[in-house]
C-alpha cells in the first residue's frame, strides 16, 4: 500500500514529488506549480490578495501627486492635539534634563524654557509645580525610584534620570 503523507524534502512517501495542492505527481513528470489551479475547496471563495485597478487605487504619494496635478494643495498631516497640561509635563521634563546636565538654578532653567516655542500654550502653574517640586524633592524621588532600578541612580543617563 502506498501512502501520500509528505516527508522531508517535499516528496511523498513512495518517492513521488508532490504538487502545490498536495496531489502526487506521476514519476517522470515535473510538477509545474505555476499551472496548478485551485482545488474545489477554494473555488468560489474570495481571494486573500485583492488588487484594485490603477484608476481607483492610489497610494498616499500618488494621491498627493494627483491633487497637485489638479491644482489642489496637498493635505498636511495633522499633529495630535496636545493639552496644556501635557505641554507642561513635556517642558518640565526638558527642565529636569537641563538641570541634570548643567546643574543650573531652577529659575534660570524656567526662564530659558519660557522662551521656547509653544511654551505660551502650556499650563504654566502645572509646569512650575512639576519642575520646582521635582527639583525640591530630588532625594525623596531617588529613594523612591532606586529599588526599581537595575543599577545605581548615578549610573543612569540624563534621559533615563529625567
Amino acid at each position: 500500500m502506498t501512502t501520500t503523507e509528505p516527508i522531508a524534502g517535499g516528496d511523498v512517501a513512495g518517492g513521488a514529488p508532490e504538487s502545490a495542492v498536495g496531489i502526487p505527481v506521476p514519476a517522470g513528470v515535473a510538477p509545474d506549480h505555476a499551472d496548478v489551479s485551485p482545488g474545489p475547496a477554494s473555488e468560489g471563495a474570495a481571494s486573500p490578495v485583492t488588487t484594485a485597478s490603477p484608476a481607483t487605487a492610489e497610494s498616499p504619494a500618488t494621491a498627493s501627486s494627483a491633487a497637485e496635478a489638479r491644482g489642489a494643495e496637498p493635505r498636511a498631516a495633522k499633529a495630535p492635539v496636545r493639552s496644556a497640561r501635557r505641554r507642561a509635563r513635556e517642558f518640565a521634563m526638558q527642565g529636569l534634563y537641563q538641570w541634570l546636565v548643567s546643574r543650573e538654578d531652577a529659575g534660570a532653567i524656567e526662564a530659558h524654557l519660557r522662551e521656547s516655542p509653544g511654551f505660551d500654550r502650556c499650563d504654566r502653574a502645572h509646569f512650575r509645580e512639576l519642575l520646582h517640586g521635582a527639583l525640591g524633592a530630588v532625594d525623596e524621588l531617588h529613594a523612591a525610584i532606586a529599588p526599581h532600578l537595575d543599577r545605581r541612580v548615578d549610573e543612569l543617563s540624563p534621559v533615563e534620570h529625567a
